[in-house]
């Protein structure tokens, strides 16, 4: 598989990131609770680290969309969504359980972690400025985890021991982290479409390249299929939403646009016509 994680080498940065964020742990007496928080989180990281899906999600190819990447998911998105909403959501929230191990509630520390404003801390909480370097080296992973705030907000809240909210601000962080802003029933349902057409063609014994009229016309039913999955008020509204996918659906069974500018007034067109053929 590519990228797995080399466990022994996972040990090696686990042992260097706790010494360096909590000097304590590398004296010889804290040696044995080194080493039980180093097998935790190895414990902790590596079988996910080696799920299929999380392996096949971060090895998608620059130039293949998310929805065809999905449709493309070892054992079908029906499994993948289940392992997504079940699994991965644990393993977010249990990465709030070990960090809180190692910070406790505090309300100033709450505030710091979701406004990221060291000077007010250190005011706030009367924190001198000279402990704000480790602060630091515990928090700016958190905050660097993604270039959303979500995950550190949520953590705040769950710092407070305000569940509810931390479980919906994580929702945001891994719909941020995975699905690139986009909204996860959408994607889904657009990686179902292609699934769909593809299995379509199979039955109808369309196997091998189909000949270009073809593949311009699976095209069009994948551009009116996303349109009828969509929520879109318009044409118009659906073009910005689907022009993308539609360009990279139709390359990979052979109909290629001249233009992007080209195939947004071809995909209108073909929206138009069937939205006039069935009012």
């Amino acid at each position: 598989m590519d990228d797995v994680l080399d466990e022994e080498q996972l040990r090696i940065n686990l042992r260097k990131n706790f010494t360096e964020t909590f000097p304590t742990l590398a004296t010889p007496e804290n040696e044995l609770q080194l080493n039980q928080n180093v097998e935790n989180m190895v414990s902790f990281i590596l079988p996910f680290s080696r799920n299929k899906y999380f392996i096949h999600m971060r090895n998608r190819p620059n130039d293949v969309s998310l929805a065809q990447h999905i449709a493309n998911i070892p054992e079908g998105i029906s499994k993948f969504n289940d392992w997504f909403s079940n699994e991965l959501f644990d393993f977010a929230k249990s990465l709030f359980s070990i960090s809180n191990q190692l910070i406790k509630p505090d309300i100033h520390l709450a505030r710091l972690m979701d406004n990221r404003d060291y000077d007010a801390f250190i005011i706030n909480s009367k924190t001198p400025e000279t402990h704000i370097e480790r602060w630091q080296s515990i928090l700016e992973p958190i905050f660097q985890i993604s270039d959303k705030p979500y995950f550190a907000q949520a953590h705040a809240c769950m710092n407070l021991g305000l569940d509810n909210a931390a479980i919906s601000l994580l929702h945001k962080w891994i719909q941020s982290a995975w699905f690139e802003e986009q909204s996860i029933d959408k994607v889904l349902d657009e990686a179902k479409a292609i699934v769909a057409i593809r299995d379509h063609n199979s039955k109808a014994g369309k196997k091998g390249a189909l000949t270009r009229w073809d593949a311009k016309g699976q095209t069009e039913k994948y551009a009116i299929t996303l349109w009828l999955n969509g929520n879109f008020k318009n044409a118009n509204q659906a073009i910005d939403s689907i022009t993308d996918d539609v360009i990279e659906h139709g390359k990979s069974i052979g109909h290629t646009f001249t233009t992007n500018f080209q195939a947004s007034k071809t995909i209108y067109k073909w929206l138009r016509n069937y939205i006039k053929q069935n009012q």
